[in-house]
């Protein structure tokens, strides 16, 4: 795999995808890339059969209302 880019990130998990909303809003061009099928490195849930969903990553998110991934969930429709 061979990008044409100066920066890459490694890893779409909190840092790397915040690393990413920065160059972005600053116009630089850059790519990520993510060995897992998914984004959000230790932070994630799975859903069950009923709705319910369960932390398999981090358990606690702190200061929940505050939080700027909370904000960031929200805008995506993530719960």
């Amino acid at each position: 795999m061979i990008y044409d880019t100066d920066i890459i990130i490694i890893g779409a998990g909190v840092a790397g995808l915040s690393a990413s909303k920065v160059l972005s809003q600053h116009h630089i061009p850059h790519k990520i890339v993510e060995a897992s099928h998914r984004i959000g490195g230790r932070a994630y849930s799975e859903a069950f059969a009923d709705g319910s969903r369960f932390d398999l990553g981090c358990s606690y998110l702190h200061e929940g209302e505050i939080n700027p991934l909370t904000s960031i969930a929200k805008s995506l429709n993530i719960p």
